[in-house]
């Protein structure tokens, strides 16, 4: 349906002419109406009309000036002109401003019609040619700035002209980078028109799989202005998985890195919450999390530290685990991908591992599956760790454990109370009916020290005590457990910084 406008200074024709004809049986609907030529192309500026019909004659402003007021900025629109009389002059103005058809009135029904059938061909092809124009002028920029972007342009002089075709200043600039939701990069891309292009701010276009913004120099303040951030976020978050910009260059020749900066962020999203725009300072913190690590990944290390952890019953180590975990792989740069594949591993392993020695926590292998797929499925770091953490800490809460919390407690008073005797981690194994290596593992979970060590600072702690009262060293020692005097002195000072006699005399 194309739009028109009426412009004429009587009322009757303008009302009148609403109701001669059943306008949108011939593909035309009535906007607006106009009074005189200024009222007209105030009108004009405001609707945009396919097709204006206009009387000549008009106070403020004829309608022949009208229409070559509008002629020389826009070739597009088409006219109908409406005289009272047979005017050769002005009939020769109205052709000359290259106007559509010329009616007397009173107006012939049948022959405003024909001139209606005819304009609607006409306007339909301008249209459809004026389409194909555009929407090769689009892809040639669109190949313009990805050629920039990626630093494929061959010569100078090629880049300023392609500058100077597309209303490309050489000037500062910087890229947004949009990746979108499968289907997404249409809507997505009509948004960033109606948000940048409209209003000159930016030029959107494509670049392998990305919708992006070509921001102009005046217009960095995207990058600074929380209020623009979240009109534009509102506007497309829905479409998009992720959005960076890059940073702001002072020249066009500089608009492959401010992409490649982007493009850094976008990669990178995983690490970072949904619902923002990266900027450089999430470039500088990604920066600092990648440190320089030689070694390789201990995945089987982190996989043993997590069983025991869930073997004893701990919830804190066992999310001290997963947090470390996570924040090597960081460091380490590793992908979305492979973050994900080690924490299935990660997951899988244990989980099956727990499965082997106490079917009763009453979770089988499909369901081990299946939480392995929605692993996959998680879009941010953060959730992913989050719900690794609730999968085991259900696990913990399920399993039947608690007498494994009880044994270890146990073990802990039982040292408390004969801290003093000849205590060795493979008697108590025997007490407690565990393997002396496995008890030490559970051990050193449950209290986060080793037993050996946990032991001596209970002994030490206990000799503090006796130093306090002026026992001597070596009763000291035969009192809290350590049948070699220097073997207790070594000790002391390993753990205090100071030896035993010292302290003595500074407390004593």
């Amino acid at each position: 349906m194309f739009n028109v406008l009426i412009v004429d200074d009587e009322p009757m024709i303008r009302e009148g002419l609403k109701t001669l004809i059943n306008w949108e049986e011939y593909g035309f609907r009535i906007i607006a109406l106009a009074r005189n030529g200024k009222e007209g192309y105030e009108e004009y500026c405001r609707c945009k009309p396919d097709l204006m019909i206009v009387d000549i004659r008009m106070p403020e402003m004829d309608g022949i000036s009208l229409i070559e007021l509008i002629r020389a900025e826009d070739n597009d629109i088409s006219f109908i002109v409406l005289s009272g009389y047979s005017d050769f002059a002005y009939a020769k103005r109205a052709i000359k401003a290259k106007t559509a058809g010329y009616l007397l009135k009173p107006i012939d029904e049948e022959e405003l019609i024909q001139y209606l059938i005819d304009l609607r061909q006409n306007i339909e092809e301008r249209k459809q040619w004026s389409s194909l124009i555009q929407a090769e002028y689009c892809h040639e920029r669109d190949e313009f700035l990805a050629s920039l972007c990626l630093n494929d342009f061959k010569e100078m002089a090629n880049v300023q002209e392609n500058l100077h075709k597309f209303e490309l200043e050489d000037s500062g600039c910087q890229i947004l980078l949009i990746q979108c939701y499968e289907n997404g990069q249409k809507k997505i891309k009509s948004e960033l028109v109606s948000f940048f292009e409209d209003c000159k701010k930016g030029v959107v276009f494509t670049i392998n799989g990305y919708a992006a913004v070509y921001l102009r120099s005046d217009y960095s303040f995207i990058s600074r202005t929380d209020m623009i951030k979240q009109k534009l976020m509102k506007q497309i978050h829905p479409f998009c998985k992720s959005i960076a910009l890059g940073e702001f260059m002072p020249s066009v020749y500089g608009i492959q890195e401010s992409y490649q900066t982007a493009l850094t962020l976008i990669k990178h999203q995983f690490y970072f919450e949904k619902g923002q725009i990266l900027t450089k300072s999430h470039r500088k913190e990604l920066d600092s999390a990648h440190g320089i690590l030689k070694e390789e990944l201990l995945l089987d290390e982190y996989l043993n530290r997590l069983y025991y952890a869930i073997d004893v019953v701990n919830i804190d180590t066992c999310r001290t685990v997963i947090d470390e975990l996570g924040r090597e792989m960081m460091h380490r740069d590793f992908s979305e991908q492979q973050i994900k594949k080690q924490f299935i591993y990660i997951y899988t392993h244990t989980m099956n591992k727990l499965l082997q020695l106490n079917s009763s926590i009453g979770l089988d292998s499909m369901k081990v599956n299946d939480c392995a797929t929605d692993i996959y499925k998680i879009e941010t770091m953060s959730d992913l760790i989050e719900y690794i953490f609730q999968q085991f800490e259900s696990i913990i809460k399920r399993i039947d454990n608690g007498l494994t919390g009880t044994q270890m407690k146990k073990m802990i008073d039982l040292i408390h109370k004969n801290y003093n005797q000849n205590l060795r981690l493979e008697s108590l194994a025997v007490v407690f009916n565990y393997n002396s290596a496995y008890l030490g593992k559970l051990f050193k979970n449950y209290t986060g020290e080793y037993f050996n060590t946990y032991l001596d600072k209970v002994r030490i702690e206990n000799g503090k005590i006796l130093l306090q009262k002026g026992l001597k060293v070596y009763e000291v020692a035969e009192k809290i457990g350590y049948a070699d005097v220097d073997y207790f002195h070594r000790k002391f000072k390993k753990y205090e910084g100071i030896s035993p006699s010292a302290y003595r005399n500074h407390t004593g």
